[in-house]
């Protein structure tokens, strides 16, 4: 650690500010109120849980993504510098109390990716806020993904139970869990990611986003047409991504807001 400048301390010693993306290990950063736990690190590996008195967790975050599309140009790039192996004009990840915020700027785009934990609820909330800093307008769009494993962990080899799909009333991803056990007793628990801005696009089957042999870092879904496919998941492992998009004017911004955790109802 002491061979090389990771980043620097900023705001008079509020929050650190990583300016190189491969540190030596993940650079994480904490997250959590009464009920929900979450971390995440430089370049948005990270997890987040639900979790009750008796501190039982429902592992609703297995890992985190933001992925920027441009539309006009049928390409695409993540909000959290990967892969490594993609060069960017900007990045920085400010580590805060209670925040982090990943700051990149690539193909005349800016993307401000913050994360944190509301101080009540058993979610995370995530903010993404885009600049054009082209001469032109930009046709974009912000794809947020997360997988779970609230239906059970995934494996090649197996199956999952749950039949997931986009509930347009709510616009959000909602799985619906009927008398699962979390707490003292048996309870209704909705699992779900709700997009504060209207949804253009939506995946909740994994392999229809990542793919079979996919990952992340090249979702298969981005392969001909970058965007998500619409795909209602049965008896396969679920996730959430959620697309909303925008024609942004140069020099303007916009910012979009997404929500993922558990309720006991739709209200």
């Amino acid at each position: 650690m002491r061979d090389k400048e990771y980043g620097h301390w900023a705001d008079g010693g509020k929050e650190y500010v990583i300016t190189e993306r491969k540190t030596p290990r993940h650079w994480y950063n904490y997250y959590f109120n009464d009920t929900y736990n979450a971390f995440m690190s430089q370049v948005g590996f990270g997890e987040g849980f639900c979790q009750d008195d008796m501190g039982r967790r429902v592992r609703l975050v297995k890992d985190r993504c933001i992925y920027i599309c441009d539309r006009g140009k049928n390409t695409w790039h993540t909000a959290v510098g990967l892969p490594l192996s993609e060069s960017y004009d900007l990045y920085e990840c400010h580590h805060g109390l209670g925040y982090s915020t990943i700051i990149c700027e690539k193909n005349g785009v800016q993307s401000e990716y913050t994360v944190f934990v509301p101080l009540k609820g058993d979610c995370e909330l995530w903010s993404v806020k885009l600049t054009n800093l082209r001469k032109t307008d930009a046709e974009l769009s912000v794809v947020a993904y997360a997988d779970t494993e609230c239906d059970g962990a995934y494996t090649p080899q197996g199956y999952n139970s749950y039949a997931v799909d986009f509930d347009s009333e709510l616009g959000a991803i909602a799985l619906f869990l009927q008398g699962k056990k979390f707490g003292d007793q048996k309870r209704d628990w909705y699992e779900y990611m709700l997009g504060g801005n209207e949804s253009c696009g939506y995946d909740c089957r994994r392999n229809a986003f990542i793919g079979v042999y996919g990952n992340k870092e090249a979702p298969e879904a981005f392969g001909e047409t970058v965007g998500c496919k619409n795909s209602a998941c049965c008896t396969e492992k679920m996730c959430f991504a959620l697309e909303s998009a925008c024609l942004l004017p140069s020099g303007e911004s916009k910012t979009f807001c997404f929500r993922i955790g558990q309720a006991e109802s739709k209200e």
